[in-house]
């Protein structure tokens, strides 16, 4: 049961990888508006080439005409643009300077805004379907609809930083406006964070933020420090995120990722320090003569990342590779080490120049404020051998087989060492430090869609290396060859092309360095084949896609032929987010679940100007939750209707309130978790050692359910929260 709820949450993580989550948000701009009159139609033509020239007075405007006469470059308007009404002239310039920006990309998005969709041009002339770029003076025509609202997007191509969105009220028939937009570059946003002790919650003032996310930061690194209240404004200098590294007298590293979500000091990142601690590693066993040692100490650089709490933000910005420090041995064999991060899992090896000579068992986490002392023998050694069959028997060669630690993170177990098998199947690993290791293979790649006969999907096994008992014997069984076949018809039973079919080990899983997740397409028949399974149990479903919603899992086992999944039109629902005042809240993010059903659940993350439509939903009971990231929640449980065919979105609106914080910890192995406010569960998700999974969640009584870390029994437990508080809770204390 207990690594049932693990599959949980890779299932999350990888559905929301699949449905690609994003999170928008666009700078400030300060822009002039006022309607203008139509100038005559000589003059708009020594302008631009007017696809659909419309009726109009003889009316000047002096500004109009200045605007019309500054570009020297005609452009061929494209033949594709619909018939218009009125026209929206457009002058995008630099914030800084007031220069003309040319090849900026301006689009018009109707308000309220649905479903929308553009074809980009190369043209300075475009339209509400047609987005044209700025020419060389900064200036683009837009044919625009009379009597419709829009929000107008303009933004550099080659920064996605630079962006901003620019509210224009509803032209008149035959109106032609003229309007000044300032852009900001990159070098003028600043992105905001605010240092606290993980602990206190208190800001943490003289914080040093660098970009450089090696060991102890250079000298010449550019830094920035905290303010009293914890705030520090880090200049983008890019389009891309800022990768910074937080540190402070007393307290270990940490990273974060910064981008435009943190343009103001309102809604900075809170980058929370952890007290350091210090730990003493003590050389036991003969020494090799005349070598340099050192001890090395290393922590993933993803645990010290830290990750903004919002639904839509969890590992997808995440940094691979190692944060060391290094000592040397004392005279007495010892290494010392302060201001070590605390909560992270930490490993140790001593090393001579580049070779590792010994490493400690298991990684090791200290709390704030400890120092430990460690023993590590550099004598201590074992072997593990082992052979590699597959379900029938017959041995698998060629084939590498992994080391890992028991106890390392996914992304070392992409790197740990390798042995190849024997035409036996056998291999061999000696010199291994004492302790738990993890064996296996990982996956083979294969192709996601037909049968890969040469595929492998197998589970790791424990090797233990003890002073006693040094050597250890290891039999890997996998599965090879092995496919799911089936199809996928809709109610009338009519085949399917083009849904997405996915299957989810519904057994524990200890593959290497792999996630549980199969995935296919159907063919034009509706067929299709997932490959690399085992032999056991999966969950099969056809996911959202191509006009359907996803179906119910059904389980089948691997080698089956005829699964048969069927479908249903999907819903389309839109949904408004207001706040207390009825006033529409711009951004935040939005996630759907269907009531129920823990696999196959859609999660969309990120509405913007109040508003997000969702396609591809199945009629049922589903909730709703909103959330802002200034700590505001709504939710709702709905229900969903059947559509009709060329039948509007359903439409729900949500209210957001300040809600309260869950820190939810666990100590020793990963889990998963649900949060449920009333009868809408709120929040579904994981959790790892040394990183805690905030939530927010209404004021008031919510209920989380946990497995049970002794007995894998699902626990629960109400507990009330109050507007702005924050409660924390250990999952791992029975």
């Amino acid at each position: 049961m207990k690594a049932r709820n693990l599959v949980g949450i890779v299932a999350v993580l990888a559905l929301a990888a699949w449905f690609g989550w994003r999170g928008l948000r666009s700078a400030p701009v300060e822009t002039a508006s006022e309607p203008a009159t139509l100038a005559p139609a000589e003059t708009l033509r020594a302008q631009v080439e007017l696809a659909e020239p419309t009726a109009s007075a003889e009316r000047t405007n002096e500004r109009t005409v200045e605007a019309a006469t500054r570009s020297e470059v005609k452009v061929e308007a494209s033949s594709e643009l619909q018939p218009a009404d009125a026209r929206l002239l457009v002058t995008v310039v630099a914030a800084e300077d007031g220069r003309a920006l040319a090849g900026i990309r301006v689009s018009l998005r109707p308000e309220p805004h649905g479903p929308h969709s553009w074809k980009h041009l190369t043209s300075s002339v475009g339209d509400e379907k047609h987005p044209p770029l700025s020419d060389a003076q900064g200036v683009a025509t837009l044919h625009v609809r009379a009597d419709v609202a829009f929000t107008l997007i303009a933004e550099r191509l080659t920064e996605p930083l630079a962006k901003v969105e620019v509210q224009v009220e509803a032209l008149a028939k035959d109106e032609l406006r003229d309007l000044r937009v300032e852009l900001a570059t990159a070098a003028d946003v600043l992105y905001y964070g605010r240092a606290l002790d993980a602990d206190t919650r208190a800001p943490i003032a003289g914080a040093v933020v660098t970009s450089r996310t090696g060991g102890t930061p250079a000298s010449d690194a550019p830094s920035v420090h905290s303010a009293a209240d914890g705030i520090f404004a880090w200049p983008a200098h890019s389009s891309v995120p800022s990768n910074v590294r937080v540190e402070a007298p007393g307290y270990g590293p940490r990273f974060a990722f910064l981008d435009a979500r943190y343009t103001t000091a309102e809604h900075a990142l809170d980058v929370e320090l952890t007290r350091g601690a210090a730990m003493v590693v003590r050389l036991v066993g003969e020494r090799p003569p005349a070598v340099a040692l050192r001890v090395r100490v290393t922590a993933e650089r993803y645990e010290l990342l830290q990750l903004d709490p919002s639904p839509d933000v969890r590992v997808f910005h995440v940094e691979g590779g190692e944060e060391n420090w290094e000592a040397d041995i004392d005279a007495d064999g010892r290494a010392m080490f302060e201001l070590l991060p605390s909560r992270i899992a930490l490993a140790i090896t001593v090393r001579a120049e580049k070779r590792e000579l010994a490493r400690h068992g298991k990684r090791v986490r200290l709390e704030p404020g400890e120092t430990r002392e460690l023993d590590v023998d550099l004598g201590a050694a074992g072997t593990i051998v082992g052979t590699l069959r597959d379900q029938h028997g017959a041995p698998i060669a060629g084939r590498e087989v992994t080391l890992t630690e028991s106890d390392a993170p996914d992304s070392r177990r992409r790197s740990s060492r390798t042995s190849p098998t024997d035409d036996s199947g056998g291999f061999v690993f000696t010199e291994v430090p004492l302790g738990s290791w993890r064996v296996g293979v990982a996956s083979s790649a294969g192709p996601e869609t037909g049968d890969d006969p040469n595929g492998v999907y197998g589970r790791a096994q424990e090797a233990t290396l003890t002073a006693a008992t040094p050597r250890a014997v290891v039999e890997l069984v996998v599965a090879r060859g092995v496919t799911i076949e089936g199809l996928v018809v809709d109610a009338a039973g009519a085949p399917v092309a083009g849904m997405h079919v996915l299957a989810l080990d519904a057994e524990p899983s200890e593959q290497l360095g792999q996630d549980v997740l199969r995935r296919t397409e159907t063919r034009a028949d509706g067929t299709f084949s997932l490959s690399r399974v085992s032999t056991g149990e999966w969950r099969v479903w056809a996911d959202a896609s191509a006009g359907f919603a996803a179906c119910e899992p059904v389980i089948a086992k691997g080698g089956d032929t005829g699964v048969r999944l069927v479908v249903t039109p999907g819903v389309s629902i839109e949904v408004t987010v207001l706040d207390e005042t009825g006033a529409r809240v711009e951004h935040g993010s939005l996630a759907i679940s269907e009531n129920g059903l823990e696999h196959g659940s859609v999660w969309v993350s990120g509405f913007d100007a109040g508003t997000r439509t969702v396609d591809g939903l199945r009629a049922g009971s589903w909730d709703l939750t909103a959330t802002t990231q200034d700590g505001r929640i709504g939710c709702a449980r709905v229900g969903l209707v059947a559509p009709a065919p060329g039948g509007d979105p359903q439409r729900f609106t949500i209210t957001v309130r300040p809600g309260g914080t869950l820190e939810l910890w666990v100590a020793t192995a990963p889990t998963s978790f649900s949060v449920r406010h009333g009868e809408v569960r709120v929040a579904f998700d994981g959790v790892i050692p040394g990183t805690a999974a905030r939530v927010v969640v209404p004021a008031g009584v919510s209920t989380i359910e946990w497995p049970s870390p002794a007995t894998g029994a699902t626990r629960t437990k109400d507990v009330r929260i109050e507007a702005g508080e924050k409660l924390e809770l250990r999952l791992d204390e029975d």
